[in-house]
């Protein structure tokens, strides 16, 4: 099957065409702020023969462009609210401390009857 100089040939198969489609995801990305969850339209080439699914360059400027924006939208909103509590206080109730070990002479006291 000849391709026209338009279409592009499979890279797997060498035999069929890829055609654009635009696929919808979700993915999560890990950032220094923490996991981000994006959503976004990506344009992918599929093999009309063997089903090969191909991600150009400009479906990864959208994905990039995705985590972007909801980098930002999650810095403006960590710049908006205020800490809950100052750095110079501290609560009681948020101080961790260990329990008390048991004493392992009365753990070997204990009996099953």
């Amino acid at each position: 099957m000849a391709h026209s100089h338009n279409e592009k040939c499979c890279d797997f198969c060498k035999i069929g065409r890829l055609a654009k489609r635009s696929l919808r995801i979700a993915f999560r990305q890990d950032t220094n702020l923490g996991y981000i969850s994006c959503r976004a339209d990506i344009p992918l080439g599929v093999c009309d023969r063997c089903g090969y699914k191909n991600w150009n360059e400009e479906a990864e400027a959208i994905a990039e462009d995705a985590v972007r924006r909801q980098y930002v939208k999650l810095l403006s909103m960590q710049r908006r609210s205020p800490a809950p509590y100052p750095d110079c206080v501290q609560l009681l109730s948020m101080q961790r401390c260990s329990p008390a070990p048991y004493p392992i002479g009365s753990l070997a006291q204990l009996r099953c009857n």
